[in-house]
C-alpha cells in the first residue's frame, strides 16, 4: 500500500513538472495547411446543420428562425396564427423602432455599422415570419381541440391528475370563485358618487358549494 502511494505521488509530480514546462514554452504558430482548415470548417458546418435538423428547438434558440416554419405542421390552429402575429410582428416592430435607440449612445462607428447590419437581418427575419403567418390565415382551423378523453389522458400522463373532468372543472371554478370572494371579503368602499361597488356574483357562491359537495374526498378547496 505504501509503495502504491509513493508511486502515485511520483506520477503526480512528473505530470505537474511536465505541465509547468509546457506552460513556459513559447506559443507555436499553427502549421495546419489551408485544406485541412477548410475540411474542418465543412465538417463543423455539416455537424451543426444535422444537429439543428435533429433538434429544431435548439435551432430556433440559435437564431435559425426559418426552422420555426419547418417545425409547424399546416394547416395551423387559428390561435397559433394569432400568437405568431403578436410575437413575431411585435418583435419586428421592437427591433425596428426601439432597439436602435438603446444603442444610439455607442460612439464606435464600426460597432454601429455591425449593429445596423445585424439588426436589419433580425428585422427582415421577423417580418418574413410574420408574413408567413399571414399566409396561413386562409387555411387556419379551429378543429384542434383535444377532446375530453385526450385531455384527461394528458392530465394523467403529464400532471398525475386522475380526477374526472367534471369534478376537475368544478374544483377549478370553485378556486376562481374563492379568489373573487376573498377579494370582496372586506367591507366594500363607497365610490365618490356614494354608491357601493358591486360584490361578487351569487353564482360564485353556488358554484363553490356545488364543488364542495361533488368532491367529498377530493383535493382541498382554497378558502
Amino acid at each position: 500500500m505504501l509503495t502504491n502511494r509513493h508511486g502515485l505521488a511520483t506520477l503526480a509530480l512528473i505530470l505537474l513538472l511536465a505541465a509547468c514546462q509546457q506552460a513556459t514554452r513559447p506559443p507555436i504558430a499553427s502549421t495546419a495547411p489551408p485544406a485541412a482548415s477548410a475540411a474542418w470548417d465543412a465538417y463543423a458546418s455539416d455537424f451543426l446543420e444535422s444537429y439543428f435538423v435533429a433538434q429544431p428547438g435548439v435551432a430556433v434558440w440559435a437564431g435559425r428562425h426559418e426552422q420555426i416554419r419547418a417545425n409547424l405542421r399546416t394547416p395551423l390552429p387559428r390561435t397559433y396564427v394569432q400568437i405568431g402575429h403578436i410575437v413575431f410582428g411585435g418583435l419586428a416592430n421592437f427591433y425596428e423602432k426601439d432597439v436602435p435607440g438603446i444603442f444610439a449612445t455607442v460612439a464606435d462607428a464600426q460597432l454601429q455599422a455591425e449593429f445596423r447590419a445585424a439588426n436589419a437581418g433580425a428585422i427582415k427575419a421577423m417580418k418574413d415570419l410574420d408574413a408567413w403567418f399571414t399566409q396561413q390565415e386562409a387555411s387556419a382551423t379551429d378543429a384542434f381541440a383535444l377532446g375530453a378523453d385526450k385531455f384527461g389522458e394528458m392530465l394523467r400522463s403529464t400532471e398525475r391528475v386522475d380526477v374526472p373532468l367534471v369534478q376537475f372543472k368544478a374544483i377549478a371554478e370553485s378556486a376562481i370563485c374563492s379568489a373573487i370572494l376573498r377579494r370582496f371579503a372586506n367591507p366594500v368602499p363607497h365610490s365618490r358618487a356614494g354608491k357601493a361597488s358591486p360584490r361578487a356574483s351569487p353564482r360564485c357562491r353556488r358554484t363553490r358549494r356545488r364543488a364542495r359537495r361533488s368532491t367529498p374526498r377530493g383535493p382541498s378547496l382554497p378558502g
